[in-house]
């Protein structure tokens, strides 16, 4: 029932040693566009540059750029996602 689901939802709530990644889709003309404003949006809350470079000022920001971002050569953060494009 109702209970057992909760219990099983608390149970499945991510805790800071073992935070959760995301792989973002966007497909077509409008959501690769609004996608390009949500990695803009995500990159700047983590403080990431346009470059993949690490410029905040937190360490809450680093720690949690790992969610969204992959750790490329060079201390370079790639979003984590798959882009599709449906024209010819």
């Amino acid at each position: 029932g109702r209970a057992g689901w909760r219990a099983f939802a608390r149970s499945r709530k991510p805790s800071a040693a073992s935070m959760r990644e995301i792989v973002h889709v966007q497909a077509g003309q409008c959501g690769n566009q609004i996608g390009a404003k949500f990695w803009e949006t995500i990159a700047a809350e983590h403080g990431i540059d346009a470059q993949g470079n690490y410029v905040g000022d937190s360490d809450l920001q680093l720690e949690r750029a790992n969610v969204y971002f992959s750790e490329a050569a060079g201390g370079r953060y790639v979003p984590r996602a798959v882009l599709v494009d449906l024209e010819p």
